[in-house]
């Protein structure tokens, strides 16, 4: 099967309609509101020690639940076990409803005490491979 030209743009489409979403900050905005420097967020990007997402010359957006501390731990142990993943895909399962969740985001429902668990059900939506490896670091 191959994408229609009016598949490929839709999904473009719905692709910058998410990129623009509020809870996607804009890397300068980013930086401030973590109080680090442009530079170590480079760095823990290119590290995927932070989900950053990109659609070409836009720039990049960064989700801010990655300001708390449970959703950071979340999104790299996710990052961690899915090495394999694009960003939009890991982006994906951490902020779309989850039946398991009782259908709030992983990304909405992380919190200290629940964060191994949370962490668990996104990587069983990405794959049971990647559930199987996340276990262990999760």
């Amino acid at each position: 099967w191959w994408p229609s030209t009016r598949d490929v743009q839709r999904g473009r489409a719905e692709m910058l309609r998410e990129f623009d979403r509020p809870q996607n900050l804009p890397l300068a905005e980013f930086v401030r509101l973590a109080h680090k420097s442009r530079q170590q967020i480079y760095k823990d990007i290119a590290a995927r020690r932070l989900l950053a997402l990109d659609v070409g010359r836009r720039g990049q957006r960064i989700p801010d639940w990655q300001l708390t501390p449970p959703g950071l731990q979340l999104t790299r142990a996710v990052l961690l076990a899915s090495e394999d993943l694009d960003s939009w895909t890991v982006y994906r399962a951490l902020a779309e409803p989850s039946e398991a969740l009782g259908g709030q985001a992983p990304a909405a429902s992380v919190h200290r005490g629940n964060v191994d668990a949370t962490t668990r059900v996104v990587l069983a939506s990405l794959g049971g491979q990647n559930a199987e490896r996340g276990g262990a670091h999760a």
